[in-house]
């Protein structure tokens, strides 16, 4: 029964290590509160001229 856990524990940290990594893709909310900043600052830079 130990060695079977030993296996199966050996095998799960092994399949998590070879499998390929997630990637997170950002909200519509986190871009366009990017956007809206992006383009307040355009704005402040075009007052300012």
């Amino acid at each position: 029964m130990r060695a079977l856990f030993s296996i199966a524990v050996l095998m799960s940290t092994a399949i998590s290590a070879v499998a390929a990594p997630v990637l997170h893709v950002p909200e519509p909310e986190s871009l366009a509160l990017v956007a809206a900043a992006a383009v307040a600052m355009l704005v402040a830079r075009r007052n300012k001229k």
